[in-house]
């Protein structure tokens, strides 16, 4: 929608009318409106895999400073 507004902006005559302005401005206003959650989601994705990485490599590392006796102890139980 985005770029059928500035198409119809750039490459036609029809911006120069009250009713083209409307439609035009509708057009590159809603298509802008459409995209902008695009990135946003992008950037919760990421940050949600951040924090899965940073969570396993915390769970790795504190299983691996255990000792071979505590391992076996928690094996018990």
């Amino acid at each position: 929608m985005f770029f059928l507004g500035l198409c119809g902006y750039f490459f036609t005559q029809i911006s120069l009318e009250l009713s083209g302005m409307l439609v035009l401005s509708s057009l590159i206003g809603l298509g802008l409106m459409l995209m902008s959650p695009y990135p946003i989601v992008l950037f919760l994705q990421w940050a949600q895999q951040q924090a899965d990485n940073q969570a396993a490599n915390q769970s790795a590392n504190s299983t691996a400073n255990q000792t071979p006796d505590s391992k076996n102890q928690n094996e018990k139980y």
